[in-house]
């Protein structure tokens, strides 16, 4: 099992330092908002994934709740 969970990281990090820094805003149809910024790091082959900025949790599942 440890062979398919570092197989797994493997194919994460190399799919992750393909990816670009960036910011998204997405507006709700009830006028609340999902902000995503993703800063890479492609050395560690890491990503920060920041909700920052993302409005408050909703009582449905219409949202995201940054932690």
């Amino acid at each position: 099992m440890r062979h398919v969970q570092d197989n797994a990281e493997q194919c994460m990090r190399r799919a992750i330092r393909r990816l670009r820094n960036g910011r998204f805003r997405y507006e709700l149809d009830n006028g609340q908002a999902i902000v995503v910024e993703i800063a890479v790091e492609r050395d560690r082959g890491t990503a920060n994934v920041d909700f920052t900025g993302t409005s408050p949790q909703q009582a449905n599942n219409f949202n995201a709740r940054a932690r």
